[in-house]
């Protein structure tokens, strides 16, 4: 007899520079299905790779069930709210943090 597998699943997010008149977005994929997104732009898709990969909190399991979500904020504010509401681990808002930090560095060395 076959037992069931065990999938678990995933939250990525990605990371969309700014560009022409618009501000960077983190895009977060609650049940993420594939290891990329490809996100359609006017003048080419982008396909973008995650910069980090969690494990669904059970709150966001419950309230998104097996349905794959996207959220897209412009604001890391934001997105540490959203966080906040559904029992996201300290653990990850800090590698989220660690994140924005690196972005923010290698920001201000090219400029």
């Amino acid at each position: 007899m076959s037992h069931p597998q065990n999938i678990k699943a995933f939250v990525r997010y990605y990371y969309l520079a700014a560009r022409e008149g618009r501000s960077a977005e983190i895009i977060e994929v609650l049940n993420s299905k594939s290891h990329t997104v490809k996100v359609p732009m006017w003048e080419e898709d982008i396909l973008l790779e995650p910069f980090h990969t969690r494990a669904l909190t059970r709150k966001e399991g419950a309230a998104y069930n097996k349905a794959e979500v996207w959220k897209v904020f412009e604001d890391w504010e934001e997105l540490y709210g959203d966080h906040e509401k559904y029992s996201v681990r300290q653990n990850e808002m800090l590698a989220l943090e660690n994140f924005r930090n690196q972005l923010y560095t290698s920001q201000n060395k090219v400029a």
